[in-house]
C-alpha cells in the first residue's frame, strides 16, 4: 500500500475492496467484510489504516494457504467502514446497507403487572437458563437492559443476588451474561421449578 494522505488513502483501500473484498450476512447470526490477499505487509499496512479510521479489523491467516485474512465484524465497525470507506461497487454497496440493517434490538417485553411480570419472569428463566456445569448457571443476552430487568426480578422474586458481565466470543461479538452459582440460590429455583433437579445429583 503507498503511503498516502487520509482521504486518498481511505479511496485506495475502497478501490481496494471493491475488487478483492466482500460482504457476508446470515441473517441476526453473522454479519462481515472481508478480503484475502497473500500480501501480509499489504493487509497489515491495510489494517493500520482502518485502525486510524475507528475501525477495528481481525486478522487470520488461511489454514495451510500462504492466504491472509481481514475479517470486520459487528454493527459499529460496518456502519465506520461505510462511513470512512464504502464500496463503490452497486451490489457490494447494498448488501452492505442491508447488512447494517439485518441488525435488530432485541429487547425482551417486560410486563408491567407484577403478577403477569412475576409469570414472565419465571417463563423466561425457564427457557433461557444454561447449565454451565452443576451449580453453575447462566443467562445470557446480546442487551445489557435484558439483564438488568432479569437481575432485579432475581432479588425481586426469588432474593437471589447476581451480577452482570459483559463477554466477549471467539469472534470479538460482545453479550452479556448473569450468573448464579451458588448453592442456596440454586435450590430456589429448583423448588420453584424453574431448573430440574437432576443437577444437585451431578
Amino acid at each position: 500500500m503507498p503511503i498516502l494522505n487520509s482521504n486518498l488513502s481511505k479511496k485506495w483501500i475502497r478501490a481496494f475492496f471493491d475488487c478483492e473484498g466482500w460482504v457476508y450476512c446470515k441473517t441476526h447470526q453473522n454479519r462481515s467484510i472481508g478480503l484475502d490477499s497473500v500480501n501480509e505487509k499489504g493487509i497489515d499496512q491495510i489494517i493500520n489504516s482502518l485502525n486510524k479510521f475507528g475501525i477495528k479489523v481481525k486478522k487470520r491467516k488461511i489454514k495451510n494457504r500462504n492466504l491472509f485474512r481481514i475479517l470486520i465484524y459487528g454493527k459499529d465497525n460496518l456502519v465506520k467502514f461505510k462511513k470512512e470507506v464504502g464500496f463503490f461497487h452497486p451490489d457490494k454497496k447494498k448488501k452492505l446497507n442491508k447488512t447494517i440493517e439485518d441488525y435488530v434490538k432485541t429487547l425482551w417485553s417486560f410486563p408491567k403487572g407484577k403478577l403477569k411480570r412475576k409469570r414472565f419472569v419465571r417463563d423466561l428463566l425457564i427457557q433461557k437458563i444454561r447449565i454451565k456445569k452443576p451449580l453453575y448457571l447462566r443467562i445470557i443476552s446480546k442487551e445489557k437492559q435484558n439483564l438488568e430487568e432479569v437481575k432485579k426480578s432475581l432479588f425481586n422474586y426469588y432474593n437471589i443476588l447476581s451480577k452482570i458481565k459483559k463477554q466477549k466470543n471467539g469472534r470479538g461479538f460482545i453479550y452479556y451474561e448473569i450468573s448464579i452459582n451458588k448453592r442456596d440460590y440454586v435450590e430456589k429455583l429448583i423448588k420453584e421449578k424453574i431448573v430440574s433437579d437432576f443437577i444437585k445429583r451431578k
